[in-house]
């Protein structure tokens, strides 16, 4: 749960405060602080994204109670679980695949108006993200009404 909440918060954090704080800093103070984000980002949310998707694959399965692909289709906890599990890897293929090149682009533009709307888009980009998480968070809170 740690990590789920670590990633989770990372990227509610990157867009309530750092897309909106990067909007109006200076260019190249806006340049150098993605530049360093990302790197420090594309070192720290994988291994604790993939942690916590696989985690969630154990606590349903090793430590859970899915002991089959019946219980699976066949348990309101299975599929609420098996929706979320697929929420997590599609939310954490778009963030590395879009949302991450995305933000990475944001300190190679050329222009003021390219940066910023280079900004806006991953700010967009990064919503969808966060519309991922909440259809996790969701299907987590089903899994425990719907055994």
């Amino acid at each position: 749960m740690l990590l789920a909440i670590f990633w989770f918060g990372g990227t509610m954090w990157a867009n309530f405060v750092l897309g909106p704080a990067s909007a109006r800093a200076s260019a190249p103070a806006a340049a150098e602080m993605g530049a360093q984000i990302g790197i420090q980002a594309t070192r720290v949310i994988p291994p604790v994204a993939g942690l916590a998707i696989l985690l969630g694959f154990l606590r349903g399965t090793v430590w859970g109670p899915i002991t089959s692909v019946n219980a699976v289709f066949n348990t309101g906890f299975g599929r609420w679980w098996f929706i979320a599990l697929i929420l997590a890897i599609v939310t954490f293929v778009w963030g590395q695949r879009i949302t991450g090149p995305a933000a990475a682009s944001i300190g190679s533009a050329g222009t003021d108006a390219e940066r910023a709307a280079r900004l806006q888009r991953t700010i967009r980009l990064a919503s969808i993200e966060l519309v991922g998480f909440c259809g996790i968070f969701s299907m987590m809170i089903l899994m425990r009404f719907y055994p």
